[in-house]
């Protein structure tokens, strides 16, 4: 089984569907959490006008990325080189960019 609980039981229920592993049902499952999650977030942030720049963006992706590392649909090792690239892209530590703002 893989995830905890409930969420390694929905992996385990999809598996014969996608070839027969839990692993690959867990990244299916977690990649469509991820894409659902932030485009609520952001369907709500347009809908309430809240202005949506990138760190915005990042904190928003966090959440769901959380979710899934959380359950483990995901190794904890993917999920943390997504926040990393996310953030860097996000924040720009080096100073790039070059526009003004």
């Amino acid at each position: 089984m893989s995830g905890i609980g409930v969420f390694g039981v929905i992996a385990d229920a999809l598996a014969p569907f996608v070839g027969g592993s839990s692993a690959i049902a867990g990244f299916i499952l977690g990649l469509v959490t991820i894409v659902m999650l932030t485009f609520a977030f952001v369907l709500l942030f347009t809908i309430h006008d809240i202005k949506l720049d990138s760190k915005t963006f990042f904190m928003i992706m966090l959440l769901p990325l959380g979710f899934v590392g959380l359950v483990q649909w995901w190794e904890s090792w993917a999920v943390f080189a997504i926040v990393f690239v996310a953030a860097i892209i996000a924040f720009k530590p080096l100073g790039g960019g070059g526009g003004s703002e």
